[in-house]
């Protein structure tokens, strides 16, 4: 039977319904995903373009659902506003001319070079100084800190304080958050020297005394410091750091305890040693509404090392969770804790509760002495 110009009309309209579904199927398959072809950056007029991209969890030619880009363009877009490096950041897509689809990031960069005053409290917080120290100007720290926050476009951190009043510090630091072509290692030095007329050298009942004397130095102490940092991926940070302190101390210490430097000598240098890692999946650190945080160090101050060998190892972690339970209700809680493997440890380097953020609400007035500790918030 022969194949006639009719037979193959009638053919050709019987497929076509189902040709058309077969490539409407195809279209929608198509739509379902993309391939990032080329990642655009604009208003990076001093950031390198490569500290950005660091900062994303995809890249240059990634097959991406389009069903979870609005979750992978959020946590990139937190990424970068995390380095602290930019006031505003967006990160969308757009189709080219040739039927690709690639990403624009736009970036409102900051302001990185300030000459910042020092005007703080000396106190381990506020109701400190207002209820034990009647608000003494005595206890305010003055001064200028000047810091590039953005040197050479590289994210590097340059920084130089000057500081007068309660604590007269002087102090350089550099940081060069990557030493690499792959970005993930970096390292830091800094060095410091300051000196106080108003030291604590102990507590009775949960206060802190005071030994004041005006008229002379009571401590002097030079630190220096070196730090090596690996970037694991976005969210994790491990460092290592190398330290050395010298601390000498006024006669009239000793006459008042036995145990503020180590073997209560006038006089004590020594090297130490830190292990810390850092996993943060806050959304925004600054001001964190999901997500958590959990860090984890280990301390080894003395390492056995020079004239008078001592080695005092402690381990500090804690952990912060973040929750959203209502559109315009969030909740947090945290725990942290502290353990040693020493026994009674030098004033010097001893902490307990109650110094920086680790203190119990409504007991912001009292220091609890000692090597281990367990604190829980909520």
């Amino acid at each position: 039977m022969g194949f006639s110009p009719l037979r193959l009309l009638a053919t050709f309209l019987f497929a076509l319904p189902f040709l058309s579904a077969n490539g409407q199927v195809k279209d929608t398959l198509s739509h379902n995903k993309f391939v990032v072809s080329d990642i655009f950056v604009d208003g990076n007029y001093k950031t390198k373009k490569t500290i950005i991209l660091r900062e994303l969890t995809f890249q240059k030619d990634d097959t991406i659902k389009t069903s979870e880009w609005g979750a992978i363009a959020l946590r990139s877009k937190n990424n970068i506003m995390n380095t602290s490096l930019f006031n505003f950041a967006t990160v969308d897509t757009v189709h080219l001319s040739t039927g690709q689809t690639a990403v624009t990031i736009s970036v409102t960069e900051k302001w990185y070079i300030w000459p910042t005053p020092i005007l703080s409290i000396e106190e381990r917080n506020f109701n400190v100084w207002w209820d034990q120290d009647h608000r003494s100007l005595e206890k305010v720290d003055y001064g200028l800190f000047l810091s590039d926050n953005n040197t050479f476009g590289l994210r590097q951190i340059l920084k130089a304080t000057a500081q007068l009043g309660y604590t007269q510090q002087f102090g350089l630091s550099y940081t060069i958050p990557y030493i690499d072509k792959h970005q993930k290692g970096g390292i830091q030095f800094s060095v410091t020297a300051s000196q106080n007329k108003d030291i604590p050298y102990t507590s009775v009942g949960g206060i802190l005394t005071f030994l004041n004397t005006p008229e002379n130095t009571l401590k002097q102490e030079y630190t220096a410091r070196i730090d090596y940092t690996y970037r694991q991926g976005i969210y994790d940070i491990h460092y290592l750091e190398l330290n050395f302190h010298s601390c000498t101390v006024n006669d009239t210490i000793l006459k008042l305890t036995y145990d503020y430097l180590p073997f209560n000598q006038l006089t004590t240098n020594f090297f130490g040693a830190k292990y810390y890692f850092r996993r943060d999946l806050r959304d925004y650190a600054p001001f964190p509404l999901t997500g958590y945080y959990f860090d984890f160090g280990i301390n080894d101050y003395g390492l056995e090392l020079l004239s008078h060998p001592f080695n005092i190892v402690y381990i500090q972690s804690s952990f912060h969770k973040y929750w959203q339970l209502s559109k315009n209700l969030f909740y947090a809680a945290m725990a942290e804790g502290k353990i040693s493997n020493n026994g009674p440890e030098p004033y010097y380097i001893q902490r307990g509760l109650g110094y920086s953020n680790d203190f119990v609400r409504g007991y912001e007035d009292y220091v609890v002495d000692g090597n281990d500790y367990v604190l829980v918030k909520k």
